[in-house]
């Protein structure tokens, strides 16, 4: 990447770091608003069963009747348009969908290739970042500050991304649409990878793997968790005083591993690197390296070779950096993963032979618990009454992310790519007795919700430390989406506050108890 990247980076809002808290003492809530007394949101660290009190409770209304009653829905068009499942909305959805079969599909993929791979990152952010700027300024001045969002209460600029991103529900998702997109995090994120500091990781494993020798599949083929290769990017913090450019550490440092997400379907580490670098480095200076690896995806990858990937990395990260905590992050997708990874460290320590994977033994001695996981809208059950919950249903209308295009496109794969069964492999339905602190950051209205906080309310029921962060009229991960919107970068200085909060008290106790 060019040097003088920096020359674009986009303006923000001074970041606030780490030292204004909006972290509550523990085991309280507290309740705080978004920028200009917009809306209010929640971050709770009680023990008990998660309540949101900013919640509408009339009891009388279904989630459907309160989007429809209380929100401003489809840009204040759903008198025009209608919901999805009507014949108006059923015949202009089979209209563009022929239009882009004939006019876009075909050529969509050269398109892809040139943007991807001849045009340089700093151009590709400049062209976005200064789009952006000129595009939420016009909207203010056209539109105003509360016209297209679902709430008056939203920040303008969401308003205006509202106004732009809602369009994308009329037009189907591929897998190639949604690898594309996630590819391109990148561009859209404001922080920089300075490129001297990031490692390109392939590292093949010297040792011999016997589970993923005798594995087969029933055609006598070789599983495709055979291979042993880590791969991913390293991303050195220079603002860490242990920092060094291999991989050698002291019992000081703290490693970040960020799981990123994409339905199981996109994402890529490159896309990822700047947000997650982002928090390694304004997390206090504690992370002397961040991790992003690199795994497969559906449909080519089965549940099972994709949480083969995330351990053999993790291993990976916990053989090169023995004497450094670990702190882990996941983003949706990546969030279960995250959870599932705990899970399958907590099954092994208590020898848990009915639920450990056979083949993942071979991986598991070598890993230890992380100190705390950060999960951002974790997509956490598969099943088909998961697909019929409430908010996954209903809230698929208002979310940006989860739409119900995506829906529609994602949730066909979902069957073959959990292979051992759709419970068995939601993270919500296995145990979680034994994980260490979690934060979870949601919104409300996203799709995801009530996975979420069920998550939530079981981890707390098995004695787990959980803070709940919730938001209120935002989309599925808008964390990630701090360079735009200042809901998300609130929700980002809440997680930085949250992973230096827990790496003192674990340092603290690790103090005492020695």
């Amino acid at each position: 990447k060019d040097n003088d990247d920096d020359a674009f980076e986009p303006k923000q809002e001074k970041d606030p770091g780490v030292s204004s808290l909006l972290l509550p003492p523990d085991h309280t809530s507290i309740i705080c608003h978004t920028p200009d007394d917009g809306a209010p949101f929640v971050i709770c660290q009680s023990k008990e069963p998660f309540v949101n009190p900013t919640t509408d409770n009339d009891t009388n209304l279904t989630i459907q009747e309160r989007n429809e009653t209380t929100l401003n829905l489809d840009l204040g068009l759903k008198n025009l348009l209608g919901p999805r499942s009507s014949p108006k909305m059923k015949w202009l959805l089979f209209l563009i969908a022929c239009v882009d079969k004939v006019a876009f599909e075909w050529w969509e993929s050269l398109f892809f290739n040139v943007w991807a791979k001849v045009v340089p990152l700093r151009v590709k952010r400049r062209l976005t970042f200064t789009a952006w700027s000129w595009y939420s300024k016009l909207h203010f001045l056209l539109l105003g500050r509360r016209t297209t969002g679902l709430h008056p209460s939203q920040s303008w600029e969401y308003h205006a991304l509202t106004t732009i991103v809602w369009w994308c529900r009329f037009f189907p998702i591929t897998p190639r649409r949604m690898r594309f997109s996630l590819s391109q995090l990148s561009s859209c994120t404001p922080h920089v990878v300075n490129e001297a500091f990031v490692e390109k990781i392939e590292e093949e494993q010297q040792e011999t793997l016997p589970a993923a020798q005798s594995s087969h599949h029933d055609d006598g083929a070789p599983h495709y968790h055979q291979h042993s290769t880590v791969r991913g990017l390293l991303l050195r913090n220079p603002k860490h005083r242990c920092s060094s450019s291999s991989s050698e550490s002291s019992s000081s440092s703290s490693i970040l591993f960020w799981i990123y997400g994409g339905a199981y379907l996109g994402g890529d580490a490159a896309g990822n690197a700047p947000a997650a670098d982002y928090v390694g480095q304004t997390s206090a200076g504690i992370f002397s390296h961040t991790f992003v690896p690199q795994f497969r995806l559906a449909p080519e990858a089965t549940m099972d070779e994709v949480l083969w990937d995330i351990v053999l990395s993790y291993r990976w990260a916990c053989r090169s950096f023995p004497q450094s905590r670990i702190t882990v992050a996941g983003v949706s997708s990546g969030g279960a993963l995250a959870v599932r990874l705990m899970q399958c460290i907590a099954e092994f320590a208590r020898n848990d032979d009915e639920f450990v994977l056979p083949h993942l033994l071979p991986l598991l001695p070598d890993c230890r618990m992380p100190q705390g996981a950060a999960l951002i809208g974790p997509y956490v059950d598969y099943t088909r009454e998961a697909e019929h919950h409430p908010t996954f249903r209903h809230n698929a209308r208002l979310d940006l992310i989860v739409t119900e295009a995506v829906q529609e496109g994602g949730l066909p794969y979902l069957g073959p790519f959990c292979n051992k069964g759709r419970k068995e492999q939601s993270p919500v339905h296995r145990n979680l007795d034994g994980l260490p602190p979690l934060l979870v950051l949601i919104s409300e209205q996203e799709a995801v919700y009530d996975m979420a906080m069920e998550l939530v309310n079981k981890a707390r029921t098995a004695e787990v430390e959980v803070t709940v962060g919730v938001w209120k009229y935002m989309c599925h991960v808008f964390t990630v989406l701090y360079g735009f919107i200042p809901e998300g970068r609130q929700s980002m200085q809440v997680l930085c506050e949250w992973i230096v909060k827990n790496n003192n008290q674990i340092s603290s106790s690790s103090s005492s108890s020695s």
